[in-house]
């Protein structure tokens, strides 16, 4: 889908794909050191364009083109390494299961921890070209595996339906017959409240109104009960007004 939108769709100035589905099934080994386990998404060098993200050290320019390849968070650098410098450290990445395979990886960034609100939570993110060599089975299901989610950055002034709508022009007729799709866009605001299919952070949009139903309900009633008991008090202080 990726390649697809690049070669075919213009309007898309970069396209990124990211791999979620095995976030917690990895664990990363620095040395004679224990193996931790960690959150791990694999990505392509696109994700650091479309994405904002503080580096701490090294450099994300390029970071994830390259096999071998792995971009840390701050707080893992830190239970990985101590406070040994980072970049350029050789790790051991293997999967939980032997089909998730196994490989060396060498930092090439460290950048900060995400905020408890946002969508991504990962502790890792491992460029593409190292999960095909881990796991060359994928080459197998490329229309019929929904693990990756697709994120795009639109060149300025395109409009997101427009667009969707060219790309099931476009692109329908060149994707297998058996594969059942439909095109759309969803602003990335809006995907910490959508069913979107991820494995990452995601907020209850129906509990937060639920919520603020409830607040207003009692707060209404406090009102009413407080001018029910000021108006109730009112003949007490009659006299009061007399005298002044």
């Amino acid at each position: 889908m990726a390649g697809l939108l690049e070669d075919q769709i213009s309007g898309i100035k970069h396209v990124s794909m990211v791999e979620s589905n095995f976030l917690n099934e990895f664990v990363l080994k620095y040395g004679n050191n224990n193996s931790i386990k960690s959150e791990v998404i694999f990505t392509d060098n696109n994700f650091t364009s479309i994405f904002s993200f503080e580096t701490v050290s090294g450099n994300l320019e390029n970071a994830l083109s390259n096999p071998q390849s792995i971009i840390l968070t701050e707080s893992e650098s830190k239970r990985l390494f101590g406070d040994e410098n980072p970049i350029g450290k050789a790790l051991t990445l293997k999967g939980n299961n032997a089909f998730l395979g196994e490989s060396q990886v060498e930092v090439k960034a460290v950048i900060q921890d995400f905020p408890k609100n946002s969508n991504f939570q990962f502790k890792a993110a491992v460029s593409f070209l190292t999960e095909k060599q881990m796991m060359p089975w994928l080459d197998q299901c490329i229309w019929t595996c929904s693990n990756v989610q697709n994120y795009v950055m639109l060149e300025k002034g395109q409009d997101p339906k427009i667009l969707a709508a060219l790309m099931s022009k476009q692109l329908r007729p060149l994707i297998p017959e058996k594969v059942k799709c439909e095109f759309s866009l969803l602003n990335y605001g809006d995907v910490y409240f959508s069913s979107i299919r991820d494995d990452f952070n995601h907020g209850n949009q129906k509990l937060i109104y639920t919520l603020g139903a409830i607040a207003f309900l009692i707060l209404l009633i406090a009102t009413i009960n407080y001018i029910n008991l000021s108006m109730a008090g009112s003949s007490k202080r009659l006299t009061e007004v007399g005298v002044k």
